[in-house]
């Protein structure tokens, strides 16, 4: 989906600028892009071969890596009407935040390829009656671990519950610091930025329904009970 979604994004960019037809030919678009992980490469990799395809040409340019400072950036920008940037894109937490500034994308693609998304994602992004914007691509946190320190411990399976992994966390962690003081029994994202905020309340969300680390649903065989919702 990654590729398809960037796609359309650029192939929307061109729709507004030329007034609805995104088969016209001549545009150039500024589209801004994320460099965490292979984010930069792949919207790069994507608006290429959209150009090719189409005849418009797109450049990419680097946002920040600090969604704090990338969303702030966004906001001065657009609140200057400032002509700069296309497309920007964003996360799946701000939609609300810049809905304002934003085109109601139900006027511009069709409803054919919205049904290519998942419902829950196009709600994510809609305010109000006003579809603000697409999903690039879908993820889901994996939880890693380390089975040698399981073993060790004597945990014969990694937890399951958020209970489990509070209490395994510990008991490794306490064992661990007897010779290494800096070690943690679990680490994730508590930065002073926004994930401080986001990832425990995605634990607080899921715990209010499921106390299980594993969603009732159905998991590919690759990646069993070891991922949190």
């Amino acid at each position: 989906m990654k590729s398809k979604t960037v796609a359309t994004f650029v192939a929307l960019g061109a729709a507004i600028a030329l007034g609805g037809s995104a088969l016209a030919q001549g545009v150039s678009l500024r589209f801004m892009c994320g460099t965490v992980g292979t984010q930069f490469e792949i919207c790069t990799k994507a608006a290429q071969d959209w150009a090719q395809k189409t005849g418009n040409k797109v450049e990419v340019v680097q946002a920040v890596p600090s969604s704090n400072d990338r969303l702030a950036f966004y906001q001065q920008q657009l609140a200057a009407g400032s002509p700069d940037i296309d497309i920007y894109q964003i996360e799946n937490i701000w939609p609300s935040l810049l809905a304002s500034y934003f085109v109601n994308l139900k006027e511009y693609v069709p409803i054919s390829m919205l049904k290519d998304f998942f419902p829950t994602m196009l709600e994510n992004h809609t305010v109000g009656d006003k579809l603000v914007a697409l999903p690039w691509y879908g993820d889901a946190g994996l939880l890693y671990y380390r089975s040698d320190l399981l073993q060790k411990y004597g945990f014969k399976a990694p937890p399951k519950t958020w209970a489990e992994l509070e209490q395994m966390s510990k008991t490794i962690q306490e064992g661990e610091r007897r010779s290494n003081p800096n070690f943690w029994g679990f680490v994730w994202q508590g930065a002073a930025y926004e994930g401080l905020t986001v990832m425990p309340w995605n634990g607080l969300c899921r715990s209010a329904v499921e106390p299980s680390l594993i969603p009732k649903a159905t998991l590919p065989s690759t990646t069993p009970r070891q991922w949190l919702p």
